[in-house]
């Protein structure tokens, strides 16, 4: 089983490096938007929030809606800024995700705790089973 979640997180990967070589930002990667296809290959989806970073490379999001918080690096959620590394974090929340069968990122966490933890320095701490010792 850890063999098959590793080749899950190696798929998402290389999904999200095709996506930065293509200078797209997803902006809202989490495991929901990661389908298995056939081989149990996982494939990235939902890219209408994604933006092409041309000059840049940021992206400033100036709408207003609902956000996936519990995916959000700091700085998309407190300036609205999303980027490489705003993509990264979120790979790392799918990471966890993955690791811990698709619970919810921040367990018996509102969402307003979630923004005051990150803002003093909280991380989740991983999985039991990100060790391999399944």
């Amino acid at each position: 089983m850890y063999q098959q979640l590793r080749q899950y997180c190696m798929d998402v990967a290389l999904g999200m490096a095709f996506l930065e070589e293509m200078k797209c930002v997803h902006r809202q990667l989490s495991a929901r938007n990661v389908y298995v296809a056939n081989g149990k290959k996982c494939k990235i989806s939902e890219l209408g929030a994604s933006s092409a970073v041309l000059e840049d490379e940021e992206y400033e999001v100036r709408t207003k809606g609902r956000l996936p918080i519990r995916w959000m690096a700091l700085e998309s959620i407190q300036d609205c800024v999303y980027n490489t590394k705003t993509d990264v974090w979120s790979f790392g929340i799918v990471l966890w995700e993955i690791f811990n069968f698709g619970d919810e990122p921040y367990p018996e966490m509102t969402v307003k705790d979630v923004i005051y933890e990150l803002q003093q320095g909280y991380r989740m701490p991983s999985s039991d089973y990100s060790s391999g010792d399944m």
